[in-house]
């Protein structure tokens, strides 16, 4: 049995009930499958760092990480907390879980395991900040915080705006950790990445913290948006010269579906597909797009939670589903949100055109990628 240090016994408490929350019938089953992700690979750093073998440098690396992503996780089913950034905050987190073996791994070069764990702390405080409205977006406004009339002022407008950017610069950062994992990423490419993830992630961190003077907070915008640009091209490269997949086309819709149910936020999601919804979901609403499975050639078995938490499935044409999702990734941002399923997304864009349908931006860098 593992034994947990002393220091980490509350993140671990914390953690244990937010386990307790994500199996709660309200939890979305997106969030759900984050936090027992997550948590198993928190539960393989524990063991990593009650191990006597393990290097002090590695367990002081992963002690703080243990720390910092539970307080993160936490957010789950925190009321103070809209639902969709508790989505986000979970989804960074589950992201830059994937890189934690790698951290754990005392073969890891020491100076990529430092870059990794930087990135991993800078980008879920960044998360935990925007969830809980404290990121100084330079607006004076808090994330989060409307008129009550119902309509935004424009300094909402433009708080709303920020958050989103810095969202998408999360979802950038945490795809390029993602990809950092795989295995199929070659050493040269993971250590740049780690590296590139690195000042990122320092710059975007520095961008939000509300120790730092306006001014200070603005110049660490402007290079975090620099860096973070450059990072996305970089992950895109990194991806891309594996070309697209050779597979059908309800594979490959399948595996972009599910990567952009995850990666875009709800309410995206729920606007672009209501046309495309069943009519006995209409009385209900859905709550949370979650996952498809394949359904013969041309349609998708679409799972989703309602807003009176059932979950239902339902037939989506794949002709229609796929052309709507690309308006929720475009071709611009696909790489930097859904990371390595960007492939097939473009690989669905060109299976449609054969069959006379168009997927937004999509088919042009699909045909740029083949």
């Amino acid at each position: 049995m593992t034994e947990v240090p002393e220091t980490l016994k509350p993140a671990v408490a914390q953690l244990t009930a937010t386990l307790r929350v994500a199996q709660a019938p309200e939890t979305p089953p997106q969030e759900k499958d984050g936090v027992i992700e997550s948590t198993e690979e928190i539960t393989a750093a524990l063991e990593k760092i009650d191990d006597p073998s393990t290097p002090a440098d590695v367990r002081e690396e992963l002690i703080g990480i243990t720390k910092q992503v539970t307080s993160a996780l936490a957010v789950l089913g925190d009321p103070s907390v809209p639902p969709e950034e508790q989505a986000m905050t979970v989804l960074t987190v589950q992201r830059s879980m994937s890189v934690l073996k790698m951290i754990s791994d005392p073969a890891t070069p020491k100076e990529m395991r430092e870059d990794l764990a930087d990135s991993v702390r800078n980008v879920t405080l960044v998360a935990l900040r925007r969830s809980r409205g404290g990121a100084d977006t330079g607006t004076g406004v808090r994330t989060g915080i409307g008129t009550g009339t119902g309509e935004q002022t424009g300094a909402e407008i433009g708080t709303d705006r920020a958050r989103r950017k810095d969202l998408r610069s999360e979802k950038v950062v945490t795809a390029a950790l993602s990809v950092t994992a795989e295995r199929e990423t070659s050493e040269d490419n993971s250590k740049g990445l780690a590296e590139s993830s690195s000042e990122s992630s320092s710059s975007l961190n520095g961008s939000t913290d509300p120790r730092r003077s306006e001014k200070d907070r603005q110049r660490e915008k402007r290079e975090a948006e620099e860096k973070i640009a450059r990072l996305e091209k970089q992950v895109e490269a990194v991806i891309s010269a594996r070309g697209l997949p050779n597979v059908a086309l309800g594979e490959a819709a399948k595996i972009c579906t599910n990567a952009v149910f995850e990666t875009v936020t709800d309410s995206e999601l729920v606007e672009g597909l209501t046309d495309l919804a069943p009519a006995k979901w209409d009385s209900t609403g859905v709550k949370d797009y979650w996952k498809s499975d394949e359904s013969g050639q041309d349609s998708l078995d679409v799972h989703a939670q309602l807003r009176n938490n059932s979950i239902d499935q339902a037939p989506f044409g794949i002709a229609r589903l796929v052309p709507e999702l690309a308006k929720s990734a475009p071709a611009d941002e696909l790489f930097g949100t859904v990371g390595v399923p960007a492939l097939h997304c473009l690989r669905s864009a060109l299976h449609l055109h054969q069959k006379g349908v168009e997927a937004g931006t999509w088919l042009k860098m699909a045909e740029q990628k083949k």
